[in-house]
């Protein structure tokens, strides 16, 4: 092989090499986004509670409790003008943890992060 192949040959090698590791990194910092934006997530499904979003956006239009089972279990759903959100409560954990929200059209918000659209109030210091 002349010295001008191998030249070719090798800069190829080094490009593939180089096109391999951005490719990588770039998998890598995906990957860590996403992980973050699951964290995030799960972190405003601990914040949100009825007494937070009262906090924040004061008395709801309707504010149901309805007990579940005999135990004590319930669901309490707080609905605004334009949005319904549900908590639920065991009889063990006696804890509200969030479990839906819907909008005006009975479409389903897809997460707790996405409420702040349709809640400003939630977006308040």
């Amino acid at each position: 092989m002349s010295g001008v192949v191998k030249a070719v040959v090798g800069a190829s090698i080094a490009l593939l090499a180089i096109v391999a590791i951005v490719g990588a990194y770039y998998q890598l910092t995906d990957a860590r986004a996403e992980k973050r934006q699951l964290q995030k997530e799960a972190a405003a499904v601990r914040q949100l509670t009825p007494e937070y979003v009262i906090l924040k956006c004061g008395n709801p239009a309707s504010d149901d409790l309805r007990v579940l089972t005999a135990d004590g279990s319930a669901d309490r759903e707080l609905r605004y003008r334009d949005t319904a959100i549900t908590f639920y409560k065991s009889n063990t954990d006696k804890k509200w943890s969030y479990i839906a929200a819907q909008d005006e059209r009975g479409n389903a918000i897809d997460s707790p992060e996405s409420l702040p659209g349709f809640l400003p109030c939630l977006k308040q210091k």
